[in-house]
C-alpha cells in the first residue's frame, strides 16, 4: 500500500512540475537573429539538395556556398553539381550563381552546353546565400511568415520559421509552405524545406561545415561570361522555375 501511494504521488508530483514554454515572438527572433549575424561578416559552407519538382522527375546536388558582405549586401557565389534521375535516364549539369551585389547571374552547363542568364535582386528576394536583416526583409517580401519553434540540426539548436507565399508571387506559387531553419548561435540559414501543394516535400536544402569570417576576396563575386555564351536578361520574366524560389536553382537544361 506504501508502494502504491509513493508511485501515485510520484505521478502527480510529475504532472505538476512546470514546464518551458516556448514564449518568443517572431519579432524577438528577428532581433536575436539580426543582431548575431551582424557579427559575421563572410562565411562558406558545403551544401546539398533534394528536389522533386514534378512526378517522376527527382534531383540531388552537392556543392559549395560563399557569402561575403560588402556595401551593406549580401554579395554570394553558389557552386552546384546537379543530378537529375527520369525514369531510366540520370543527366548530370554544373550550375554557378553569383549575386554581384546588383543582379544575380546563374550559369549552367550540361551535355556539354552552357547558358547564362541574369535577373534582378528583387527576384531572389529570400534565397539561401541570405542572413540577417538581409534574409528576414527578403523573407517577409514573398511570405507569410509564422515562428514555429526550436529543433535541432546538425546537433545545433535553430529557430524554425515558416513561410506561407503571398498571393501574386508566381516565383513561389508551387509551394505551400517554406520552412527555414536558423541556427541560434550564429543566425545563419542552416536548412530548408519547400512544401508542394499537398504537403510533399519538393526541395530540402541543408548547409554544413559552415566557417565563419574566411578571408573571401570580392573578386569571386564577380561573373564574366565564358567566351561565346551570351547572358540572357530574365529580369522580365515572371515565374521562371528557380529564379526566385529561395535557394533552389534553375532545372538543368537539356542541349541540342
Amino acid at each position: 500500500m506504501q508502494k502504491r501511494y509513493a508511485v501515485l504521488t510520484l505521478v502527480l508530483a510529475l504532472g505538476f512540475v512546470p514546464v518551458a514554454v516556448f514564449a518568443e515572438t517572431l519579432e524577438e527572433v528577428e532581433a536575436e537573429l539580426t543582431e548575431k549575424a551582424s557579427k559575421v561578416d563572410s562565411f562558406s559552407a558545403d551544401m546539398n539538395m533534394k528536389m522533386a519538382m514534378m512526378p517522376g522527375m527527382d534531383m540531388t546536388g552537392t556543392g559549395t556556398m560563399e557569402v561575403l558582405k560588402k556595401d551593406g549586401e549580401s554579395l554570394s557565389r553558389n557552386e552546384m553539381t546537379m543530378k537529375m534521375k527520369m525514369g531510366e535516364q540520370t543527366m548530370e549539369s554544373k550550375t554557378l550563381t553569383i549575386f554581384d551585389g546588383e543582379q544575380f547571374f546563374v550559369q549552367q552547363e550540361s551535355f556539354g552546353n552552357k547558358i547564362a542568364m541574369k535577373t534582378k535582386e528583387q527576384d531572389m528576394a529570400g534565397s539561401s546565400a541570405q542572413f540577417g536583416e538581409d534574409l528576414f526583409k527578403g523573407l517577409k517580401e514573398q511570405f507569410e511568415l509564422s515562428l514555429e519553434g526550436e529543433e535541432k540540426v546538425n546537433g545545433k539548436d535553430a529557430y524554425v520559421l515558416s513561410g506561407k507565399p503571398k498571393a501574386g508571387n508566381p516565383a513561389v506559387a508551387m509551394f505551400s509552405k517554406m520552412v527555414h531553419y536558423i541556427d541560434k548561435e550564429t543566425g545563419i540559414p542552416v536548412k530548408t524545406v519547400a512544401l508542394g501543394q499537398n504537403g510533399q516535400e519538393m526541395m530540402v536544402q541543408t548547409f554544413t561545415n559552415i566557417k565563419l569570417n574566411p578571408e573571401l576576396k570580392p573578386e569571386r563575386f564577380e561573373y564574366t561570361p565564358p567566351p561565346g555564351v551570351t547572358v540572357m536578361d530574365m529580369s522580365d520574366m515572371q515565374g521562371m522555375p528557380g529564379m526566385g524560389a529561395p535557394g533552389a536553382p534553375p532545372a538543368p537544361v537539356p542541349g541540342n
